[in-house]
Protein backbone atom coordinates (compact mmCIF):
# COMPACT_ATOMS: atom_id res chain seq x y z
CA UNK A 1 0.00 0.00 0.00
CA UNK A 2 1.36 3.83 -0.92
CA UNK A 3 2.16 5.69 1.73
CA UNK A 4 -0.94 8.34 0.45
CA UNK A 5 -3.62 5.63 0.85
CA UNK A 6 -1.65 4.40 4.45
CA UNK A 7 -2.21 8.43 5.50
CA UNK A 8 -6.11 8.48 4.50
CA UNK A 9 -6.67 5.29 6.49
CA UNK A 10 -4.32 7.00 9.85
CA UNK A 11 -6.10 10.08 9.56
CA UNK A 12 -9.23 8.87 10.37
CA UNK A 13 -10.28 8.81 14.57
CA UNK A 14 -12.54 7.01 16.09
CA UNK A 15 -13.45 6.50 19.82
CA UNK A 16 -16.73 5.80 22.64
CA UNK A 17 -17.82 7.87 25.37
CA UNK A 18 -20.96 7.91 27.59
CA UNK A 19 -23.11 10.55 26.27
CA UNK A 20 -25.36 12.24 27.96
CA UNK A 21 -28.55 11.45 26.15
CA UNK A 22 -29.50 8.00 27.81
CA UNK A 23 -27.51 5.67 29.87
CA UNK A 24 -27.70 3.26 27.14
CA UNK A 25 -26.96 5.79 24.10
CA UNK A 26 -22.94 6.43 23.65
CA UNK A 27 -21.50 9.14 21.89
CA UNK A 28 -19.28 8.23 18.95
CA UNK A 29 -16.64 10.92 17.73
CA UNK A 30 -15.22 10.67 14.44
CA UNK A 31 -11.99 13.21 13.29
CA UNK A 32 -10.34 13.66 10.18
CA UNK A 33 -6.56 14.52 11.88
CA UNK A 34 -5.42 14.80 8.04
CA UNK A 35 -4.78 17.62 5.93
CA UNK A 36 -6.86 15.97 3.21
CA UNK A 37 -10.80 15.96 3.33
CA UNK A 38 -12.51 12.45 3.66
CA UNK A 39 -15.47 11.14 1.94
CA UNK A 40 -18.29 7.95 2.13
CA UNK A 41 -16.90 6.76 5.16
CA UNK A 42 -19.52 3.74 6.63
CA UNK A 43 -18.35 3.39 9.80
CA UNK A 44 -19.77 -0.42 11.34
CA UNK A 45 -20.04 0.55 15.09
CA UNK A 46 -22.17 -2.03 16.44
CA UNK A 47 -19.41 -4.71 17.37
CA UNK A 48 -17.74 -1.81 19.68
CA UNK A 49 -20.74 -2.33 21.81
CA UNK A 50 -21.92 -6.01 21.25
CA UNK A 51 -24.09 -7.23 24.12
CA UNK A 52 -21.20 -9.38 25.38
CA UNK A 53 -19.16 -6.60 26.38
CA UNK A 54 -22.46 -5.82 28.71
CA UNK A 55 -22.36 -9.16 30.49
CA UNK A 56 -25.27 -10.51 27.99
CA UNK A 57 -25.74 -13.33 26.29
CA UNK A 58 -26.72 -12.28 22.71
CA UNK A 59 -26.08 -16.20 21.58
CA UNK A 60 -30.81 -16.21 21.45
CA UNK A 61 -31.31 -12.86 20.72
CA UNK A 62 -32.69 -12.18 17.71
CA UNK A 63 -29.99 -10.29 14.80
CA UNK A 64 -31.81 -6.88 14.48
CA UNK A 65 -31.64 -6.25 18.16
CA UNK A 66 -28.11 -5.97 18.43
CA UNK A 67 -27.07 -5.69 14.92
CA UNK A 68 -26.31 -1.90 13.90
CA UNK A 69 -26.29 -0.55 10.51
CA UNK A 70 -23.68 1.43 9.83
CA UNK A 71 -23.55 5.10 9.58
CA UNK A 72 -22.38 7.28 6.87
CA UNK A 73 -20.39 10.13 6.56
CA UNK A 74 -20.61 11.65 3.41
CA UNK A 75 -17.49 14.25 3.83
CA UNK A 76 -15.36 14.56 6.55
CA UNK A 77 -12.94 17.84 6.15
CA UNK A 78 -9.48 18.27 7.36
CA UNK A 79 -9.51 18.96 11.52
CA UNK A 80 -13.58 18.08 11.14
CA UNK A 81 -14.87 15.81 14.16
CA UNK A 82 -18.17 14.44 13.61
CA UNK A 83 -19.83 13.62 17.22
CA UNK A 84 -23.00 11.78 16.97
CA UNK A 85 -25.17 9.54 19.85
CA UNK A 86 -25.28 6.25 18.67
CA UNK A 87 -27.16 3.00 20.98
CA UNK A 88 -25.76 0.41 22.77
CA UNK A 89 -26.74 -3.01 24.63
CA UNK A 90 -26.84 -1.59 27.55
CA UNK A 91 -25.67 1.01 30.56
CA UNK A 92 -22.62 2.68 30.16
CA UNK A 93 -21.35 1.75 33.82
CA UNK A 94 -22.04 -2.06 32.67
CA UNK A 95 -19.16 -1.83 29.71
CA UNK A 96 -16.82 -4.66 30.65
CA UNK A 97 -15.07 -4.63 26.52
CA UNK A 98 -11.58 -3.65 25.55
CA UNK A 99 -9.97 -0.16 25.87
CA UNK A 100 -8.88 -0.22 22.98
CA UNK A 101 -10.48 -1.79 19.78
CA UNK A 102 -10.50 -1.79 16.42
CA UNK A 103 -13.54 -0.90 13.99
CA UNK A 104 -14.83 -2.15 10.64
CA UNK A 105 -14.66 0.70 8.10
CA UNK A 106 -15.39 1.21 4.24
CA UNK A 107 -13.78 4.74 3.07
CA UNK A 108 -13.73 6.00 -1.00
CA UNK A 109 -9.62 6.13 -1.48
CA UNK A 110 -8.00 8.90 -3.51
CA UNK A 111 -5.51 6.65 -5.60
CA UNK A 112 -3.30 8.04 -8.50
CA UNK A 113 -6.04 6.26 -10.88
CA UNK A 114 -8.85 8.15 -9.22
CA UNK A 115 -11.05 7.13 -6.64
CA UNK A 116 -11.93 2.96 -5.12
CA UNK A 117 -13.44 2.10 -2.09
CA UNK A 118 -11.18 0.45 0.77
CA UNK A 119 -12.40 -1.37 3.78
CA UNK A 120 -9.87 -1.21 6.96
CA UNK A 121 -10.08 -1.57 10.42
CA UNK A 122 -9.17 1.58 12.50
CA UNK A 123 -8.12 2.05 15.91
CA UNK A 124 -11.01 3.26 18.63
CA UNK A 125 -10.40 4.24 21.91
CA UNK A 126 -13.29 3.68 24.19
CA UNK A 127 -13.03 6.13 27.37
CA UNK A 128 -16.14 3.88 29.41
CA UNK A 129 -15.36 3.74 33.32
CA UNK A 130 -15.15 0.11 33.31
CA UNK A 131 -13.24 -0.97 29.86
CA UNK A 132 -10.57 -3.18 30.69
CA UNK A 133 -6.79 -1.54 30.32
CA UNK A 134 -5.54 -4.83 28.54
CA UNK A 135 -4.93 -2.34 25.23
CA UNK A 136 -5.41 -5.14 22.90
CA UNK A 137 -7.01 -5.48 19.64
CA UNK A 138 -9.66 -7.82 18.19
Amino acid sequence: MDSHLREQFQNLRVSISPSKAGNCIYQLFVQNTGNFPLSEISIHYGPLLHPGYFGLDATHMPRDIWVKPAIFIASLLPSQTIIMDVEGSDAHERYDGPEVTRVAIDMQLHTENGQEMGYFLAPVNVTLLNARKNNYYY
